[in-house]
């Protein structure tokens, strides 16, 4: 190729890259139309139930459809990460096969909504050690959507 080619070909991908920087810089933040926070004990002790705590607040001028499936005391609305202190994430287990318990709600902007789900039946958190969890939600029913991440919890089981 000649240096003339080299050059232009060079200035068209520096100029691509710089526009390209720039368009993504103007474009709007795209806020979550919801927040989502954890909370749960600071500690236990192997082979206890462990129920944490969460807290949903729509940020959006807009309802949101906030409807969700329990079944055995985990709201199946939610994702659920677990690491243990080696960062490892664990594995989630079955769900039990207990009574289903679909709830219909729909949350209004600026309003709080708080439940809870029992972590310890979705994942094996009896080996002593720090375990962090946290429960994401996608924004709409379109698989495609963005997901809402919580916060981290920490849990150290003794």
């Amino acid at each position: 190729m000649k240096p003339f080619n080299l050059i232009a070909l060079a200035l068209i991908l520096l100029g691509n890259s710089a526009f390209a920087q720039r368009e993504k810089q103007s474009q709007p933040n795209i806020q979550s139309p919801f927040s989502l926070t954890i909370a749960g004990p600071a500690e236990c002790k192997s082979g206890e139930e462990i129920e944490i705590s969460f807290r949903v607040t729509n940020t959006s001028d807009h309802d949101i459809d906030m409807s969700t499936v329990y079944r055995g005391g985990v709201d199946l609305g939610f994702r659920y990460e677990v690491h243990n202190s080696k960062g490892q994430l664990l594995e989630a287990a079955k769900v039990p096969r207990l009574a289903i318990s679909p709830i219909q709600y729909t949350l209004a902007p600026g309003r709080t909504m708080e439940g809870g789900t029992t972590i310890s039946r979705l994942f094996t958190m009896t080996k002593p050690g720090r375990y962090e969890i946290r429960m994401s939600r996608v924004t709409s029913g379109d698989v495609k959507a963005p997901v809402v991440m919580s916060n981290k919890l920490t849990i150290n089981v003794e």
